[in-house]
């Protein structure tokens, strides 16, 4: 899910001295995805030159370069990143005040099924709580415009799903969705969703 945004920028600093220890993993992913454009593929190419985050943090541009597929614009963009840290670090915790949870993918609570994908999310923003990725989880999806019957049909499925402890994911977009989400309510349990736009 995608945090509300940021006006991304850079400028070259000489930033190594600083305290990396200071900042949260939340907080540098952010710094390295947000400012340093840095996506899922790219940071495990990173971290297979380079090891680990604090790493990739401190190190020059010339040697960021010396990774296959980084322009050297790119290379002066991920370097530059440590002087952002400060500002990053400060987004992830107002998010934090804000009810919003920020998980990485070096957390225990990172879907581990996330992991089956080729570019699996650096961080993963949300309101309210996880699923629980050890109970059955299923989708219910349908027409937005949808009709009485299908209605009907969904809000049965879906309480049925929910008595039965089966976790229920579905969209926003009203009809059938909308269904979904009030008979889980209706039955005193959650239902998740997934946004791809931000809170």
């Amino acid at each position: 899910m995608a945090p509300p945004e940021l006006t991304a920028s850079f400028k070259v600093v000489d930033y190594r001295m600083t305290d990396l220890s200071a900042h949260t993993t939340a907080g540098k992913l952010f710094a390295l995805s947000r400012f340093g454009q840095v996506k899922p593929r790219l940071l495990d190419a990173l971290l297979a030159r380079f090891g680990e985050v604090d790493a990739i943090l401190s190190a020059t541009a010339a040697e960021l370069g010396q990774v296959n597929g980084i322009s050297p614009t790119m290379a002066q963009r991920v370097a530059a990143c440590g002087n952002r840290l400060p500002e990053a670090e400060k987004y992830v915790q107002s998010l934090l005040q804000r009810d919003m949870a920020v998980t990485t993918r070096f957390d225990s609570a990172y879907p581990h099924r996330l992991f089956e994908l080729n570019d699996p999310p650096l961080m993963l923003f949300a309101r309210g709580r996880m699923i629980d990725t050890c109970k059955q989880t299923i989708a219910l999806v349908g027409a937005e415009q949808a009709t009485n019957e299908g209605i009907e049909v969904t809000s049965r499925l879906a309480k049925s799903f929910a008595d039965a402890g089966v976790q229920i994911i579905s969209s926003l977009i009203g009809g059938i969705a909308a269904a979904a989400h009030l008979a889980v309510k209706a039955a005193g349990s959650a239902s998740f969703t997934v946004i791809d736009s931000g809170f």
